[in-house]
Formats: C-alpha cells, structure tokens, sequence
C-alpha cells in the first residue's frame, strides 16, 4: 500500500484514516529499518517533520542549508541511507483531528471530489553516531484530495496527499499529560506533608484541609501553576479579635483563616519528577461575630445576590458597557473566576468553562432570569452556595439550567464576592422541549 490508495473503506473519512496510517506507518518503517518504504507519490513542497529544523545540516551532512524550505523527501532519503548513521529510537504519531473542508465540483456543479484535512503530533527522537540527538515534535496538517469509484453498487473510496504543512512544538499532548499528571501528583505530597509548622506565622491553633480535589489543566511546558486546589482552614485564638463580652458571641466562638494556595511547579525533563517550587496563599480572616453582626452580615448577603441577580437581568437586556465592569466587580477575581456555561447540541449537554470576563464579554442580548434556591451557608457565613434556576431566552437559542452559585465572604471589604458559578451537570434542556 502506498500514499495514495486507502482500499475499500466504508465511508470518506475512514479512507483518509486508513491512508494517513499506511503513510506514517511505512515512514516509521523506513528509518528504523534505513531502508526505502512505499510512500506514494511525494508532492515537491511537502514540509518535512522528521528532524529538529535546526539540526538538519549536522545530522545529514550539508555543506551549508540547502534545506531552506525543508522539504520531506531530501531529508527522509538521507534519513535512511545507512552511511549516515542516523537511527530513530522513538516514533510517536497520534491524530488529533480530521473533518471535511470543502466540496471540489465540475462545471456542472456535480461534486467530484472531497476535501479533508487532518490534525496530527508527530514526534521523532533521532540518533547519529551516538553524539548528535534530535527530539523533534511537529504539529503536521494533512490535505487530503478523496475520490470514488462504484462498482456493483459498492463505492470505494480512494484517498491521496495534496500537501502536508508542518510546524515545530516544544511538547506534545502525551508529554504534556504526563507533565500534568506529575504536577497533580507533586501537589498531593505536598498536602500529606502538612504540619502546624507549616502556617507558623500565623500562630496556628489546628488546620483542616477542606474537601476538593486537585485539579490540573494540560500545561503548555514544565512550569505549571496551579490554582484549583482545596483550601485549607487555619485556626488561630479568637481572643485575639473579641472586643465584646464573651456572652455576646453565639457558639461556637472561632477564628480562622481560609487559604487559597496557587503552586508553582517546575517538571524535570524526564517528565515524572520536579519540584514545587513556590506556595502563594490568597486569604481570607473569619473572626468571631456577635449576634447583631452575624445579622448585618447575612443582609448584606442577601442584598448582594438580589444584586447581582438584578444587575445580570438588566445586562443581559441591555449589554451596556459599565454594567458590565460593575458585575465583573462583583467576583473574587473576573480574570481568573470561573462561570460555567451549557447548552444542548445534538441531543446532549455541553457544559464549557468561561472565566467571568469572558463570560461576560460573549453574553449578546437577551432574556435571562435566575429563581435562587434556599443557600446553603457554611460556618461563620464565610462560604455561601445559592442554588439557582437559570432560564436564558435569545432569538437563536433557549433553555434553563441549573447552577449554583459560590460566594466568599471578604473581610478587607467586608462584603460578598462570587467565586464560581457552576452547572449542575446534566441539568440543562431546551425551551421548546
């Protein structure tokens, strides 16, 4: 088989498939065996993946670079020949991606053919003499011309190469799993560790690691920050903050800071070990309350969420530019806190992560009213989950979904801030349903 022929696949996309791994197949084969593999007909400007760019003239012996457009077939030929000593230890190829384009038509306007393209990682650890090393990583984007033929009433599909285009990335998507992985690991050890010694400095009485998990996004390199984690409860003597008598503080009398870690960690390059290398907390102080205080402070809770709930029904209505940074005021951090989004396409749920500013920023006009839920509140009206029931209406979509929303209580301002809003999976459905 060769570059240019798939065999009777079923349908267009399953030939591209089916041809797109003969084709990596048979250039594995060729440098780990440096012998010739079929690779079909190679266009004159497919761009090769097979080296580091930087390194082709040390590893193929060029008198200087004749490789400018670093084309594919001079450097698999030199690849192979076995004079240049060059062996491959590693192929990694995985597809990404693939969809149909375009539709090419006659001048009659019958379609005579499909346009495909596929998404590819393509990563090559390359040898030679056992002094020169090459670690590439490609992203490489295939077009694919598809054709058929029909005979007997069975249509074969035949797939060919139009152009491959290529672009260097320093990891890819496996490496950069495993990097997250180690990193989510690093991050729990760190967690088994504690001691009071740990927040010394804030003369701690105990310290509970609150329920959460650790939760890390692919990172694009080695240095990973990390912000989606548990807090932690810090407890510290109260008397330290009474100015009232005892009696007037309703039970239980507590102190506590809530931290909020973001950790830096650095992956070595074997990708299974690092360091975490910096811990900053964000914090808040919960300090005890009289009864009278406890009741300022649960009016001002609820005139914030009647608040943002008003606000975010009038924006919606009417995306006016100030409303929109008196609402982003409104969350602990509109870069950085998340709002869930969720509609329903094909059938099913898609629920997608929004920061605020984003979320706020996309939102076109439209009808949008939010029923609050009895709150859940936590100890000391620090932490406040409302459920919420959220119909959205526009002139292109509608439904109503389930959320809820987070708020923390900021001592520095002494007032409420959103954290989060979250969709309650499974819960959105359409309108018209």
């Amino acid at each position: 088989m060769c570059a240019t022929v798939a065999g009777f696949a079923q349908n267009a996309e399953q030939a591209v498939l089916d041809t797109q791994k003969e084709f990596f197949d048979a250039v594995k084969k060729g440098i780990e065996n440096q012998k010739k593999s079929n690779l079909g007909k190679i266009g004159p400007e497919w761009q090769q993946f097979l080296l580091e760019y930087s390194k082709t003239q040390t590893f193929l012996n060029l008198k200087n670079d004749t490789l400018s457009l670093g084309l594919f077939k001079p450097v698999y030929s030199r690849m192979i020949k076995p004079k240049n000593n060059v062996v491959a230890n590693e192929v990694y190829v995985s597809n990404v991606g693939i969809s149909k384009i375009d539709d090419v038509r006659n001048k009659k306007g019958d379609i005579k053919n499909y346009i495909y393209t596929t998404e590819n990682e393509v990563g090559i650890v390359a040898v030679k003499d056992d002094t020169l090393y090459s670690n590439a990583r490609y992203s490489v984007r295939i077009d694919w011309n598809v054709k058929w033929t029909v005979k007997k009433g069975d249509t074969a599909y035949i797939a060919s190469i139009a152009d491959i285009k290529t672009s260097e990335m320093p990891y890819l998507t496996h490496e950069r799993q495993q990097m997250g992985q180690t990193a989510e690991k690093l991050i729990e050890q760190w967690y088994a560790g504690l001691s009071n010694g740990t927040f010394e400095e804030y003369n701690p009485v105990s310290f509970t690691v609150m329920p959460g998990d650790v939760s890390v996004e692919m990172p694009d390199g080695p240095e990973v920050v990390v912000s989606n984690v548990p807090d932690i409860c810090v407890y510290v003597d109260p008397e330290q903050f009474m100015t009232e008598d005892r009696s007037l503080y309703p039970e239980p009398i507590e102190a506590y800071y809530i931290l909020k870690p973001t950790f830096k960690v650095v992956i070595n390059s074997d990708l299974s070990s690092g360091t975490v290398v910096s811990v900053d907390y964000g914090k808040t102080l919960h300090k005890p309350e009289t009864a009278a205080e406890r009741l300022e402070k649960y009016t001002k809770l609820e005139n914030f969420i009647n608040g943002y709930v008003n606000d975010l029904k009038a924006y919606a209505a009417n995306p006016d530019k100030s409303l929109r940074n008196s609402l982003g005021d409104m969350f602990v951090d509109k870069t950085s806190s998340v709002v869930e989004v969720s509609n329903i396409a094909s059938g099913e749920e898609k629920v997608y992560t929004r920061t605020a500013e984003q979320y706020l920023e996309r939102l076109k006009t439209a009808s949008i009213t939010v029923e609050l839920g009895t709150p859940v509140i936590g100890e000391g009206l620090v932490s406040v989950i409302y459920p919420a029931v959220q119909q959205f209406e526009s002139t292109a979509y509608s439904d109503c979904t389930e959320k809820e929303i987070h708020l923390l209580y900021d001592a520095e301002a002494d007032g409420y801030l959103i954290d989060k809003i979250s969709v309650v999976k499974g819960s959105t459905r359409k309108l018209s349903e």
